[in-house]
């Protein structure tokens, strides 16, 4: 459980002393589990929709525990009580689930001190949502697993200065010069020409012109901002 390095960089976002909710929990409420296990966190509540899910992370928890880690069916946070948990965790949606995951939430979003996130895709959505809705992004992370890099993101109340192209990147990367960030640079670049191409050899030019278009605004962040040419 505890080795997995996407799972750890999750827990490493989560400020030690503060009872978490995770959304998302998978049938092993692996994250509580460790957050809990670890000392990390007094207490998790581990949250799925699936009944399944819910059933298989709900008897893996009444067997092994720990006891402080709670498995509740249901979407989003309306399990909790209000004022339960102090951080929000919601990992393996895509950018545009996550949001309508906190839009769904409505002013319970405000009894979390920090929202720790882990797009699968539509990373840049979600920052720009977030910048536009009062968070600042607090720490943001890079990680090879998998065969892929994970970006994960968090966010707490507060005024986000970044905008345009650095909330398209990360900010916090870019200004941490993440070892990583270049990888993931070239490989998004990479998907942008390659599917605008595609779209050019189907003659819709102007799907092609923009998925260009943002491959090259990629390619000169990463030129002025890394000294990289992608």
């Amino acid at each position: 459980m505890g080795r997995d390095p996407r799972l750890l960089a999750l827990a490493e976002l989560v400020p030690p002393g503060l009872a978490v909710a995770d959304v998302g929990t998978g049938g092993r409420a692996a994250l509580a589990r460790l957050l809990v296990a670890s000392g990390r966190s007094p207490g998790a509540v581990g949250i799925e929709a699936s009944h399944p899910t819910w059933q298989a992370a709900a008897d893996l928890v009444a067997r092994r525990g720990p006891v402080e880690v709670a498995v509740r069916r249901g979407r989003g946070v309306a399990p909790l009580s209000s004022g339960e948990a102090a951080v929000l965790v919601a990992a393996g949606l895509g950018g545009r689930g996550i949001i309508d995951l906190l839009e769904e939430a409505g002013p319970r979003l405000g009894e979390f001190r920090r929202l720790v996130l882990g797009p699968q895709r539509d990373a840049a959505v979600l920052r720009r949502w977030l910048a536009e809705r009062g968070f600042r992004l607090a720490w943001e992370e890079l990680v090879a697993a998998r065969r892929r890099i994970y970006e994960l993101i968090a966010a707490e109340p507060g005024v986000e200065p970044a905008s345009g192209a650095e909330l398209e990147i990360g900010p916090r990367l870019l200004e941490r010069r993440h070892p990583l960030l270049a990888n993931l640079l070239r490989y998004r670049v990479q998907r942008l020409e390659a599917a605008a191409a595609q779209a050019a050899w189907a003659g819709n030019e102007q799907a092609a012109s923009r998925l260009f278009e943002a491959a090259r605004r990629l390619r000169k962040v990463g030129e002025t901002w890394l000294s990289l040419r992608i």
